[in-house]
């Protein structure tokens, strides 16, 4: 069992990073009672996009059901397939270098060769046999940092959506709701976007999940 074959990059950094908020609400309120009081808004100010707003809403729920339900088989597969499998890579990695260790002792014993170039060969020898592992690593850094600097875009984007709401509930509060139907506009832009965002984020563990049932 070679780690090249494992088809593993990336996949303890996928269930560890994977948001569990790709849809936040965006005001702190029952999410029925929410969804009423915007669908009201929309039905008012932009009735065109009434037949959207109710489609984003029902896609947040069943994007969110499908996340939590692909979330939790990744786990227990990384739990219970994935971890084995990692862990018996490297007791077999430590049992190889064990044994060239016991050769090298032998070849220095014998004289063929001296303790420096003992050293050399097994230092040449771990960094192969590791190496797999090394990459893995690497690219799992990578990864993570690449989900951090998505996780803030997509935090700006709620931050940038809770001020349209602001703006709404003063011009609403004001009675000067000329601006209301850009900012829903707004809002309803944010939400196509992370919608899109969640439907990748659950196409991605999809992909997780299949990998280690591939193992």
């Amino acid at each position: 069992m070679k780690f090249r074959n494992l088809l593993l990059t990336g996949l303890a950094a996928l269930v560890v990073l994977v948001p569990t908020n790709v849809f936040a609400e965006e005001v702190e309120t029952e999410e029925k009672e929410w969804r009423d009081i915007r669908l009201e808004q929309v039905s008012e100010f932009t009735p065109e996009n009434l037949g959207e707003w109710t489609r984003l809403f029902d896609s947040k729920d069943i994007l969110k059901a499908e996340r939590d339900t692909l979330r939790a088989e990744l786990e227990d597969l990384i739990e219970n397939v994935w971890k084995p499998i990692i862990e018996a890579e490297k007791d077999e990695i430590k049992v190889e270098l064990d044994a060239y260790k016991e050769s090298l002792k032998l070849d220095v014993t014998n004289e063929v060769i001296n303790l420096e170039e003992a050293k050399v060969l097994f230092e040449a020898f771990r960094l192969e046999l590791t190496a797999e592992l090394t990459a893995e690593k690497e690219a799992r850094e990578a990864e993570k940092l690449i989900r951090e600097e998505n996780k803030v875009y997509y935090d700006e984007l709620r931050a940038q959506r809770e001020n349209f709401n602001q703006l709404i509930k003063a011009a609403l509060e004001t009675g000067d709701t000329t601006s209301v139907a850009g900012y829903l506009n707004e809002i309803m832009a944010i939400n196509q976007e992370l919608e899109s965002h969640a439907i990748d984020v659950n196409a991605e563990i999809q992909n997780a999940i299949n990998k280690i049932n591939e193992l």
